[in-house]
């Protein structure tokens, strides 16, 4: 049997992983839904499938949580309970990833470095920590070997796209294909650390003289490749505000608005992932944008 060649792996990597991803589905009674809409399968089953098939799925799930345009209300009620909690990264790893990008030992860069993470993401973990200067900082690790995994999975994604379109040519209305490149490119700036880093710098400094809210800042010594530290943010989502305060929200969600708008009209980069896990309200009422990894 002939060696594979640095072509063809990735292509041989697509192909194991459709049939992964066929088999899950199968299992999960996807393949049911070709028969129309009537044999579409339960709500909790397509959840669990996009729990099951990692990353890309997570979070094209979560895109398919808000497109109520698209799917019925049970569908989307299920897929808002897919999140981004996953098992954390093994500290050592945590730590051999800082380490390698910042080119110093951990404890030459902080003085404190919690082991246990306050998130973790599909993308990232993200720990609290104190530079050596004494500055209160999150720091955002993002876990090995995405952007293979990403690349594995959409062109996996693509060859199921071509696979439905070749067997039900009425997939073609829906133009499949430029939804999965779409979200590819969503996927791609969102591991792209150096990217959101400059997105917060710029966004911040154009939103510096709205009252009412602040965006940390990125801390740049702490900040390279897979490794993003920004001023830590001491407030509480949003929507769980909201249930405490109810009274205080019209004028923080004016100040949202302001801010979306501002940043749309005059600067012309924008947070384009506003949801209640990105938005905190801070102990002094302000409201604090966090994650800039998507932008518009």
């Amino acid at each position: 049997m002939a060696e594979l060649t640095d072509q063809t792996r990735p292509k041989v990597r697509a192909v194991r992983r459709l049939l992964q991803i066929l088999r899950v589905l199968a299992r999960h009674k996807f393949l049911g839904a070709l028969r129309g809409r009537r044999h579409w399968p339960p709500p909790k089953d397509v959840r669990e499938a996009f729990e099951e098939l990692g990353v890309v799925f997570l979070k094209f799930g979560q895109v398919l949580a808000m497109r109520r345009d698209l799917l019925p209300a049970a569908y989307t009620k299920e897929l808002e309970l897919l999140h981004d909690d996953l098992p954390p990264m093994e500290m050592a790893a945590v730590r051999a990833i800082v380490e390698t990008e910042l080119e110093h030992p951990l404890t030459k860069l902080f003085t404190a470095f919690a082991e246990t993470p306050l998130a973790a993401a599909t993308i990232a973990q993200v720990h609290e920590a104190t530079t050596r200067d004494g500055r209160h900082v999150a720091v955002k690790v993002q876990r090995p070997h995405l952007q293979a995994i990403i690349a594995t999975d959409i062109a996996a994604l693509t060859y199921l796209v071509a696979l439905g379109e070749g067997l039900f040519p009425r997939l073609r209305a829906l133009d499949l294909p430029v939804v999965v490149s779409e979200f590819a490119i969503s996927l791609n700036r969102e591991t792209d650390f150096a990217r959101e880093a400059r997105s917060v710098v710029r966004v911040r400094a154009e939103l510096a003289d709205l009252p009412g809210l602040w965006i940390p800042d990125v801390v740049a010594e702490c900040t390279k490749g897979n490794v993003l530290t920004l001023e830590f943010s001491a407030g509480e989502r949003v929507d769980r505000y909201a249930r405490k305060h109810p009274k205080a929200m019209p004028r923080l969600m004016d100040t949202l608005v302001r801010s979306l708008l501002q940043s749309i009209f005059e600067g012309g980069l924008f947070h384009a992932d506003p949801h209640p896990g990105n938005v905190f309200v801070l102990p002094d009422k302000r409201l604090s944008l966090l994650d800039f990894g998507n932008t518009g």
